[in-house]
């Protein structure tokens, strides 16, 4: 190869790496009509026929690439070396294929597994055991339910033996459940729960990954519930860890679930005080085991004040003030009325010592209940007083959620109930404001049927969803029929709203630069695309394969015209 060609090879993968695809498809052309041999230049026009930036995005297609033409004159061309690179690429894709094909399955998403399936079909010889495997799991549409069954147990075994891993291969005998274990784990977890414990009974202790990407799949939701067993499976991953760093990763991801889990807690032990009937016992129960995180110590001792107040409060309404001798006021008045006063005379002495005592303590009386008034007072009066200024300063300066802390804490005070709700809730649509859609729902849910939080804690929840890209967790658990996806978002992920046959209408913002791999397959009621961009735009925007199969008809509605899907 000449320095020239070297060059001009070189600019051209420059060029694709860039995403100028065109430009550098104009290159590799030119190239071979210089060289016609030139394997390198072949093997990047695939790139451009394909839409790839590189070999990983061609990795992630899972499509037979082998039928390409500029595949069979890259390969033809290639000296040994590249062929073996080109084989290594075939492997990759072959498994990635494989791989979604499990993980649709996963997702009860069968019909969209076939169609891996079909693209898995040609390269089937690569991995014949895991491709038998995906096959029964498809026909069955049996993901999350396998066990120890004969089919299942020969497959796997098959997959170990076609495995490039010598020591597994070794290692293997009939009836071995362990190595079965981490053949499943390998074939089919993917994150799914029964899966993980039923190979966590075979294999604990054993096998640090196991136990760590359990505790990966838990902490995606750090909820009390998976509180326990995600302690259970870190400890185990920090315990087994080969080597310092992978100790050191354990370690942070056990730091970002309790930093996770600790903010939720502490959201709802304020939710308990914020709410109409304020719940001091849990919240109290809550911040103990919070500790010192945040002002956890502080909330604890108002908690224990409210508790003990209104305790005293209902001992004094309970008292009684009668003598118990004296039996009912009607009895202790008809008892005086019978007793007759002596009428002897009596001799006065006076005992002026005695009158100098009682002077004294009459004194010291006197100034102990100043005192106790003084007390009374700053804190029944004053300290309300100066703790109500403080709240409403904090309130028209927009620090809400200090203001809804120190409404809260002067429990009925003046007005002080409702400026703890309208803090709360102004606090609410602050977070919202600022994206952090999730706290904000948990802020509008305290507030029960106060104003439209009910609406706006819902709106929340879907703005999560929404920021996260988690499509079809919207449509499933509110089940709408439109998705509007938020301004700022560059890339529709692969399978995002694959198999939503309810949804009708999608409205994407003029940011969007990709849409991946079958991102609306299978969405057979979509009818309207919105898109907040010129027709010049949305064409530049960039589709992988398959991304609208399955829709049916559609128009793309556009700022300066609309597009008909075309078939």
């Amino acid at each position: 190869m000449s320095n020239i060609t070297e060059q001009q090879l070189k600019k051209a993968y420059s060029f694709l790496s860039e995403g100028r695809a065109d430009t550098a498809e104009a290159f590799f052309t030119n190239i071979i009509k210089q060289d016609f041999s030139c394997a390198s230049a072949y093997w990047g026009l695939l790139l451009c026929e394909f839409e790839c930036l590189n070999e990983k995005e061609l990795e992630a297609l899972g499509l037979p690439i082998e039928k390409s033409e500029n595949y069979k004159s890259a390969y033809l061309y290639a000296s040994e070396e590249e062929r073996k690179k080109y084989k290594k690429t075939i492997n990759k894709i072959a498994s990635s294929a494989l791989d979604k094909t499990f993980l649709c399955c996963r997702d009860s998403n069968f019909s969209i597994a076939e169609l891996w399936l079909e693209r898995c079909a040609p390269n089937k010889a690569l991995f014949p055991a895991k491709y038998e495997l995906a096959k029964i799991t498809v026909a069955t549409k049996n993901f999350t339910e396998l066990s120890f069954t004969s089919l299942s147990f020969a497959a796997a075994k098959r997959i170990i033996e076609s495995s490039d891993d010598e020591e597994v291969k070794n290692k293997w005998q009939d009836g071995n459940e362990r190595l079965y274990a981490k053949a499943l784990l390998r074939i089919a977890s993917y994150g799914d729960i029964k899966t993980y414990n039923l190979a966590t009974e075979v294999l604990a202790p054993h096998d640090y990954l196991t136990h760590f990407n359990m505790a990966k799949y838990l902490a995606k939701s750090p909820s009390e519930n998976n509180y326990s067993a995600f302690q259970k499976y870190i400890a185990q991953a920090l315990n087994l860890a080969p080597s310092d760093i992978t100790k050191a990763y354990v370690q942070e991801l056990k730091t970002k679930f309790e930093g996770d889990f600790y903010e939720q807690k502490y959201i709802r032990a304020l939710a308990f005080l914020q709410s109409d009937v304020p719940n001091y016992e849990s919240a109290k129960k809550l911040f103990q085991e919070l500790g010192n995180y945040k002002d956890s110590a502080e909330q604890c001792e108002f908690c224990n004040k409210k508790i003990k107040d209104a305790l005293e409060s209902e001992a004094t309404k309970q008292s009684t003030y009668l003598p118990h001798s004296a039996g009912t006021p009607q009895e202790y008045s008809q008892s005086a009325k019978k007793v007759k006063k002596p009428k002897t005379r009596k001799t006065i002495y006076v005992d002026t010592d005695l009158i100098k005592k009682i002077a004294s303590t009459v004194v010291v009386l006197a100034v102990v209940t100043g005192i106790i008034y003084f007390i009374v007072n700053f804190f029944t009066v004053i300290k309300p007083a100066n703790d109500y200024t403080a709240a409403f300063e904090n309130y028209s300066a927009g620090n809400y959620e200090k203001a809804a802390r120190q409404f809260g804490k002067l429990g009925s005070y003046k007005d002080s109930e409702l400026y703890t709700k309208k803090s709360t809730y102004a606090f609410a649509e602050k977070l919202f404001e600022n994206k952090e859609f999730e706290k904000a729902a948990a802020q509008f849910e305290s507030l029960g049927e106060y104003n439209d939080s009910k609406e706006k804690a819902i709106e929340s929840r879907k703005a999560h969803l929404l920021s996260l890209g988690q499509y079809k967790e919207l449509v499933f658990q509110y089940n709408v029929t439109e998705i509007t996806v938020p301004q700022g978002t560059t890339v529709i992920a692969g399978y995002a709203m694959s198999g939503l046959t309810e949804i009708t209408t999608v409205n994407l913002p003029n940011s969007i630069q990709k849409i991946d791999w079958g991102a609306f397959q299978g969405c057979s009621a979509l009818v309207t695309i919105n898109y907040d961009g010129t027709m010049a735009k949305w064409y530049s925007v960039s589709k992988n394969w398959y991304w609208d199969y399955g829709t049916g008809s559609y128009t793309v509605y556009c700022t300066d015209g609309q597009i008909q899907k075309s078939n």
